[in-house]
């Protein structure tokens, strides 16, 4: 019914009455960019947490405005190089590889990167090349922006940029782009290769404070001998007397040694969680069974040889399991040394004793731990089945892919060793697990620090003396 003319109308008041999700809604843009905007806001409140906690935040619901220009512009000085990219200027995201990933509902193209905490922009434009009968054309596709599960607020944190992709598609590098069509990086695309290993271990960023030679040495020989064929470690300015050790290893085709040079200093303990999913991505296909573990801790199983005994026992089921948890306990490095349970001395040879001392091989002399063992996921390691998970913390799988299941193992059957200074005196009890790989372990470490003395002047600098010429010192080492 119309008003009388005359009739004076409230306008505060007409106002008022309209539906509220209508009064949400500005005129003066279209339908598409208030959705975007309303999107745009709702992935803001979620990255202010620390990261997009959400899945369903991160799938963008509403249409993505239509690209204008089918083919975007790459600079052609830009070389592929393994390092961190700046995607803007200036630079709000970093970006460092790029992984193939068909494991989830429509494959993408995964990027690992970094980003400011308090950006504004989830999209990002995907450049990729690829190789035809024709030559190599480049196009675009859209993507966006998820963060990684770490809640630390600092500056900046790790991110994946996910590139969407079409059936099908194989491109070979891929370029990350804001609010312009240049491109400042280029990164070459990683595809999951046929399985290679049974088992791979993921350790830590080692940067310039760490310098325990000794540890490093053990733990890497320790592990192979529980059935570890290949190792990677992101070095952000580890010192030289790590470097030759890592080179060493390097040379033998056990290592693979990531250059962590990053851009920004405001990230938690070095970008660890970045590094942590890189390795992930890197291990899709190659490895059967990944271990993410630190330097001072080991698995070690208590009712099996071998992980690969082990893991045939845990993982006998048909469907398998995505995760493995093994639970913590604390061997405390300021405790005693026990030495006892030690072989005698061979004739004209070292004795176990003499040689745990000389390196320090603190999982044979440390055999103290705490009496309690630390509940499931509270500072546990795992190992995944790396084509079953999708993104990982440091302790726990944040992210699986379809159905999944875990396997949180029986202490009985393994445990973490973690060796830390504590400053602490709780209940404690003996351990002899170790001890059961005193032979092998003494062998292993002998010669390792036999190469080292060989190939480099390491084992002077830091004044390990067993008397005598190397020719001397080398005969000692064989042990047995």
């Amino acid at each position: 019914m119309r008003l009388p003319r005359d009739t004076k109308v409230d306008k505060f008041n007409l106002r008022q009455t309209r539906d509220t999700a209508v009064d949400k809604f500005n005129r003066n843009q279209s339908v598409d960019k208030h959705r975007k905007t309303q999107t745009s806001n709702k992935w803001n409140r979620a990255i202010k947490i620390g990261g997009l906690r959400d899945k369903n935040s991160t799938k963008l619901k509403t249409k993505v405005p239509m690209l204008k220009h089918k083919t975007d512009v790459i600079r052609l000085d830009v070389k592929i190089r393994n390092d961190w990219h700046p995607v803007d200027h200036p630079a709000t995201l970093f970006v460092f590889s790029a992984y193939f990933d068909d494991k989830s509902k429509h494959p993408v193209i995964r990027v690992v990167g970094i980003s400011l905490r308090n950006r504004t922009q989830p999209y990002v434009n995907c450049s990729f090349t690829a190789n035809t009968h024709h030559g190599p054309i480049t196009y675009r596709r859209e993507g966006y922006i998820h963060g990684l599960p770490e809640d630390k607020g600092l500056k900046y944190f790790g991110v994946f940029v996910i590139c969407k992709i079409k059936p099908g598609d194989r491109p070979s590098t891929v370029s990350i782009s804001l609010n312009t069509h240049e491109s400042m990086n280029k990164i070459r695309i990683s595809y999951p290769d046929p399985q290679q290993v049974e088992f791979a271990v993921c350790f830590p960023v080692v940067n310039s404070k760490y310098n325990n030679i000794y540890e490093l040495v053990q733990t890497v020989e320790m592990a192979r001998i529980l059935g570890a064929q290949k190792f990677y470690i992101y070095d952000n300015g580890a010192p030289p007397e790590i470097r030759r050790i890592l080179d060493l290893y390097g040379h033998q085709e056990l290592f693979e040694v990531i250059e962590w040079k990053l851009p920004v200093s405001e990230i938690h303990y070095f970008g660890q969680l970045v590094a942590v999913n890189d390795c992930l991505y890197r291990n899709v296909g190659k490895s059967k069974y990944v271990l993410f573990m630190d330097l001072d801790e080991m698995v070690l199983p208590r009712q099996h040889s071998t992980w690969v005994e082990m893991m045939k026992f845990l993982d006998k089921e048909k469907e398998g399991y995505s995760t493995f948890y093994f639970q913590m306990s604390y061997f405390h490095k300021d405790w005693e040394d026990v030495y006892d349970g030690l072989d005698p001395a061979p004739q004209n040879r070292l004795n176990q004793t003499e040689l745990v001392k000389k390196f320090h091989i603190q999982l044979l002399s440390k055999i103290w731990r705490e009496e309690e063992i630390q509940r499931v996921k509270y500072r546990s390691k795992y190992f995944v089945r790396p084509e079953k998970v999708e993104t990982l913390a440091v302790h726990v799988v944040y992210d699986y892919r379809g159905r999944h299941r875990f396997n949180a193992v029986d202490p009985k059957i393994a445990i973490v060793q973690h060796y830390r200074l504590r400053g602490n005196h709780p209940a404690r009890v003996l351990d002899w697990s170790a001890r059961r790989f005193t032979k092998p372990l003494i062998i292993m470490v002998g010669k390792t620090w036999r190469q080292l003395m060989e190939k480099t002047e390491l084992v002077q600098n830091h004044r390990i003396q067993f008397g005598g010429s190397n020719k001397t010192v080398n005969k000692k080492l064989r042990l047995y």
